[in-house]
């Protein structure tokens, strides 16, 4: 046989030799990336168990998971499948197995590719003793296959740590496992305790009015039943304040078990959540809608005609009303948010509603204040507010929500006293001859404005008394008035001997309740005699006498 012809066997033995050495090479990377990923999985579902992470956090999970496999493939399958060595390799692993060859399947594939020049005689010969003393050997025993039994037993490591894993704690490493796989998918971490978000309530984004007394209520399931929830509180997002909730009893079941909590008169809105057992939900915002209240309340009072007073205007007026019968009350009120409908309501049942556009926040009515007559005013009469009584206002903005204990104000009366009248001069009984003169002087005082003035009399036995002379009202509205008279006693048919009685009497302006009236105090005139003023002269001038005599004799006696 040539010595080609030997180095052709040569070169195949060779060839078969680096074909099972790439295959375990394979094999090995294989087994080391299998060994290498399900570590990684093991590792990552742990972390998830754990830490329970979000979908960012599950991203990069995934993205670990999958670049591991990855690199694997590349560095530890496809790597190795792409590796190649020269000739030189394999016949040195031959030579490392087989001593005995004293590097002689080195030389001879070195000399048959013609690297070394020299006789061919002897190449031949180097060559053929080469392919005599490999003929007989299992090349393929001198691969080492260690590195894959350890690959193998690494594998078979990881594998049975994974099964141990996902038998013992198997809904944890499937949840999870899941989780990783599909990072993005609304997946939630398992828990031993599960938290019904469905039941949550109130739901995430409720509305409510302040100062509600708000009810959170949630269903607790799962393989572990807690004995107690808590709920998580707070304004802004960071100062959580636990607070424990009651177990439901009329709602929980074998299955589940139900926890309230009542957060009472809220005036903000706050965030919330839930912890029950290893579980717990995620915070939610519950809104506390303003309730609406008044801004500003301006009053215009437009007092009876009758007093003669400008119209008066408070504003930012308190709500206290105080007027006459029959003043009208126009108000602006101005609210701090949109209304749908805003009344005024009398503790009487009397209802007056505000006049303005929906959804504006100003709003208009106009009432007359009138005395309360004992009987309760129909609802239809909402021109008119009976008072004494109390008022509030009633809003309802654009959510339906109404204002929270309104304050109640209230109405009172001011009252028109009746007018005073008094005869000054001459103030006192008089006696006076018949056909003199008699002066008068009538002062009439009312708190908003003197009407009529008259005086009157009566003579002797007469029943029906007489007008002496009427003085009316004056164009200008007065609260005091004085008038004077003489009265010529003569030309009323006023005789000697008569006994005359006479007063003033008053009236004032008002035309709602009025009008009021008033009375002096009456004195009595005694008509006499020229003869008669002469015997009671007479008589005073004895009185005086008498007077002195005692006098003289009480001198005379100290003397003495």
């Amino acid at each position: 046989m040539e010595a080609s012809q030997y180095y052709s066997r040569l070169r195949h033995e060779m060839e078969t030799l680096r074909r099972q050495w790439r295959w375990a090479k394979l094999v090995e990377g294989v087994l080391l990336a299998t060994a290498g990923v399900v570590a990684i999985v093991i590792f990552l579902v742990a972390v998830d168990n754990l830490f329970r992470l979000g979908v960012f956090g599950r991203f990069l999970l995934a993205c670990v998971l999958w670049g591991g496999l990855v690199a694997g493939l590349l560095f530890l399958v496809l790597r190795r499948w792409l590796q190649d060595r020269r000739d030189d390799f394999f016949a040195a692993l031959v030579e490392h197995h087989h001593p005995e060859l004293h590097n002689g399947l080195i030389n001879a594939l070195q000399l048959g590719r013609g690297e070394v020049i020299g006789s061919a005689a002897i190449v031949e010969a180097i060559v053929s003793d080469a392919a005599a003393a490999t003929a007989d050997l299992e090349m393929s025993d001198c691969l080492d296959w260690k590195p894959v039994r350890r690959a193998a037993l690494l594998t078979c490591a990881a594998l049975l740590l994974i099964v141990l894993y996902a038998v013992i704690f198997t809904p944890r490493f499937t949840n999870s496992l899941g989780r990783l796989l599909l990072p993005i998918a609304d997946i939630r971490a398992y828990t031993s305790t599960v938290i019904d978000r469905a039941s949550v309530r109130p739901a995430a984004g409720k509305r409510f009015p302040e100062g509600t007394s708000i009810e959170i209520t949630v269903d607790v399931g799962g393989d572990h039943l807690p004995d107690f929830a808590r709920l998580y509180r707070s304004r802004n997002g960071k100062n959580w304040r636990p607070q424990p909730m009651q177990l439901a009893a009329d709602r929980s079941q074998a299955d589940k078990k139900s926890f309230h909590f009542v957060a009472a008169d809220v005036e903000a809105g706050f965030q919330f959540y839930i912890a029950a057992g290893d579980d717990h939900t995620t915070p939610q915002r519950v809104e506390i809608v303003k309730r609406p209240r008044i801004d500003n309340l301006r009053l215009t009072f437009e007092s009876p005609e009758y007093i003669g007073r400008e119209p008066q205007m408070i504003e930012n007026a308190g709500g206290e009303i105080a007027a006459l019968p029959g003043t009208r009350v126009s108000l602006r009120l101005k609210a701090t948010k949109s209304l749908d409908q805003a009344t005024l309501e009398a503790e009487s049942g009397q209802v007056i509603r505000l006049t303005g556009t929906r959804g504006s926040d100003v709003w208009l009515a106009s009432f007359e204040i009138r005395q309360a007559n004992g009987a309760r005013s129909a609802n239809g009469d909402t021109d008119r507010l009976q008072a004494p009584t109390r008022y509030c206002f009633r809003l309802i903005d654009s959510d339906g929500y109404e204002n929270m204990d309104p304050m109640w104000y209230p109405v009172t009366l001011i009252h028109d006293r009746p007018p005073t009248v008094a005869i000054v001069v001459p103030g006192r009984d008089e006696q006076i001859e018949a056909g003199n003169t008699l002066p008068l002087a009538v002062d009439a005082r009312d708190d908003f404005g003197v009407g009529d003035v008259r005086i009157v009399y009566r003579v002797n036995n007469l029943t029906t008394p007489r007008q002496l002379i009427r003085f009316p009202r004056s164009p200008t509205i007065d609260s005091r008035t004085v008038h004077e008279f003489d009265w010529d006693l003569e030309s009323t048919g006023i005789g000697a001997g008569d006994v005359v009685q006479y007063w003033a009497t008053v009236t004032d302006r008002n035309d709602q309740t009025g009008p009021g009236t008033g009375e002096s105090r009456r004195y009595s005139i005694f008509v006499v005699t020229p003869e008669q003023e002469l015997a009671k002269l007479q008589m005073q001038l004895d009185d005086y006498a008498a007077v002195l005599e005692e006098l003289i004799r009480l001198q005379r006696s100290n003397r003495a």
